[in-house]
This record gives structure tokens, sequence and C-alpha cells, in this order.
């Protein structure tokens, strides 16, 4: 059984003001992170149907990094990456 089961919760909806769509998350918070650690999954600055993970540790944000095809592959992958640490 995994020590952790992170989730995600949208935190950036696509649109703008009066037409902001929140039936389309655009990024998301991981949660349930390991002490010291924490995740943005937000889409690819490059392609909007791509997805990337932003890594934080001890509070020091990271680079943006991977290439999912959803934003679930990309949980999955930071869900691996805490099991295997």
């Amino acid at each position: 059984m995994a020590k952790y089961t992170l989730t995600k919760t949208a935190n950036m909806w696509s649109g703008e003001g009066e037409k902001l769509k929140y039936d389309h998350p655009v990024g998301y918070e991981a949660g349930v992170m390991p002490v010291g650690r924490g995740a943005y999954i937000y889409m690819s600055e490059h392609a909007s149907d791509r997805w990337q993970i932003i890594p934080i540790t001890n509070g020091v944000t990271g680079e943006r990094c991977g290439d999912f095809e959803t934003a679930d592959d990309a949980l999955a992958s930071l869900q691996s990456d805490v099991e295997n640490q």
C-alpha cells in the first residue's frame, strides 16, 4: 500500500473575467505530498494539449518538467516518484 496517495485540486481555469470556464481546469495543485515537497501540474506553455509538473522542494519552486498527455498522467508520475523515494 502506498504511503502517500496523491490528489489533485484545480487551481486555474481557462478564460478571462466573466468568461471563465470552471469546467476546464488548466492547472492543479498536487495534494498529500511528503513534508517539504509539493507540486503543481499545469498545461504546457508550448502546447495546450500537454501537461507539465512544477516541483517544489522545501519552498523552492523548480523548473517545469515532463511532457504528459493528461493531468492524471502527470499525477501518476509524481505518485511513482514519491513511492520510489
